[in-house]
């Protein structure tokens, strides 16, 4: 595996020139694609922001690149458990198990999901590479829930077109610590890959990618509640940073959340914070509902994905210790 990170300035010499472009030309041995997904994955920053490929590189432009490349390697199918809700000769449905890793990357090469579709079947779209057979779109590896493989590439520029235009209707799930001051609300704010920890994003008042969400409280609980979640744009982390922005980490979330200090500040009953503080191991954030229309024939399609079991334990173990739960489920 190749890993590194480069920066440099522009010269006057080489500005207003297309980014992938400049980038190739610096570094042919690279194609315009293998930069422009470099570009799309946030792990090339131009003065630490995120830009488009087709951003013109101007004099005095920092660019730093992020280099996790995984050397060639043939990808061996593996037999594994697939929860496929729905399947047909276009897509599949997964209900994904949270620690499952989508697709290899830099300290996960094997038993990803990637791995199990080509045992379970070897019609997979091939626009996102070799290592991204069908994958349109990413969950975490510690997220569960629902996510749709293209099985042909034309099926996956439909989606990926959907995707971007913000066709595809998401809800989440998501248990946090605290109470929002309202049952239903709104967070917009602006995103951004933070320059001091690149496996996080960071909230901004100037630049980064506009990011909206609606949320609703369906359920409270002594020192937390549950959340359903409704993103309007797709920015990498954005319920995760939001909410943890906003004073309601989710909780198990290791990266944005402050657990401790959370169950610190419970003044009501203890025992149901102790109770998921001690099972625990992983955000507890789940991605339990799909629409959009069908690429080949326009079709509705809606699915839901029940949560997995861990998630389904907590709340059981705590069921008790519900407060109140909304009244406009």
């Amino acid at each position: 595996m190749e890993t590194g990170r480069s920066q440099f300035s522009v010269s006057s010499i080489i500005e207003s020139v297309r980014i992938d472009i400049f980038l190739f030309k610096i570094m042919p041995n690279k194609s315009r694609t293998y930069f422009r997904n470099l570009l799309r994955e946030e792990k090339i920053l131009v003065n630490n922001r995120k830009v488009k490929p087709s951003y013109c590189v101007q004099k005095k432009d920092t660019i730093t690149i992020e280099i996790t490349e995984i050397a060639p390697m043939k990808i061996t199918p593996v037999d594994m458990k697939l929860n496929i809700i729905y399947e047909d000769d276009d897509l599949i449905i997964i209900n994904k198990p949270p620690f499952m890793v989508v697709h290899p990357g830099a300290g996960n090469l094997d038993n990803t999901m990637v791995h199990g579709l080509l045992h379970h079947t070897r019609s997979l779209s091939s626009i996102g590479g070799e290592h991204r057979l069908g994958i349109v779109h990413r969950l975490d590896k510690n997220t569960s829930g629902c996510m749709v493989i293209a099985k042909n590439d034309d099926t996956h520029r439909s989606l990926m077109k959907d995707f971007k235009e913000h066709n595809v209707l998401k809800r989440y799930l998501a248990l946090v610590w605290g109470y929002p001051p309202k049952s239903e609300f709104i967070i917009e704010n602006m995103i951004e890959r933070s320059n001091k920890n690149h496996e996080k994003q960071r909230i901004v008042r100037e630049g980064g990618r506009y990011s909206k969400t609606n949320f609703k409280v369906l359920k409270y609980y002594p020192g937390f509640c549950l959340l359903e979640a409704f993103p309007l744009t797709g920015r990498t982390h954005q319920l995760r940073i939001q909410l943890s922005d906003a004073g309601f980490p989710i909780v198990g979330d290791n990266l944005y959340g402050n657990d401790d200090r959370k169950i610190k500040q419970i003044n009501a009953n203890k025992s149901a914070a102790l109770i998921i503080k001690k099972k625990v191991n992983r955000q507890l954030l789940h991605s339990s509902y799909l629409q959009f229309f069908h690429p080949r024939n326009n079709n509705k399609m809606i699915f839901r994905a029940p949560l997995s079991d861990d998630f389904t334990e907590i709340l059981h173990s705590v069921k008790s210790f519900i407060i109140k739960e909304s009244i406009n489920k």
